[in-house]
């Protein structure tokens, strides 16, 4: 998991997007879940790789997951359904990683995660754990 940070008006830098890594996600399943206790690289948005293709995960395809208050749940039916009904071809060997908004994930559980994400300024390889 990456969470990407941007500098906002007071010149902190805030979480904006996690990126979720899909080469082992099973698609044939119908969610699947995200815990914030998961290990999580950083980098701010100036370093951003657009190279990789992304898929972006919409609020609709977020759910609470009432079982552990620590993650977001992720519809993968839905997002297939998006696909299918745009008459678009969705080929998951060519996408690297789903795209969520931060505060696409605070609407949906109606908390602030924003704080489990600071950002912690390392001269190592930036790895961090969530602050749960």
């Amino acid at each position: 998991m990456k969470i990407y940070y941007d500098q906002l008006d007071d010149g902190l830098l805030a979480p904006i997007w996690m990126l979720l890594p899909i080469h082992t996600l099973e698609w044939q399943l119908e969610r699947f879940y995200v815990s914030f206790n998961s290990p999580y690289e950083q980098f701010t948005t100036n370093v951003f790789d657009a190279k990789p293709l992304y898929i972006i995960v919409q609020m609709e395809d977020l759910f609470r997951n009432w079982k552990e208050r620590e993650s977001i749940g992720i519809s993968l039916h839905s997002i297939h359904k998006r696909f299918n009904t745009n008459n678009e071809e969705l080929i998951i060997s060519d996408i690297e990683y789903m795209l969520v908004r931060i505060l696409d994930i605070e609407e949906v559980l109606q908390m602030n995660i924003q704080s489990l994400f600071s950002f912690v300024e390392t001269n190592n390889e930036m790895a961090c754990l969530a602050k749960w």
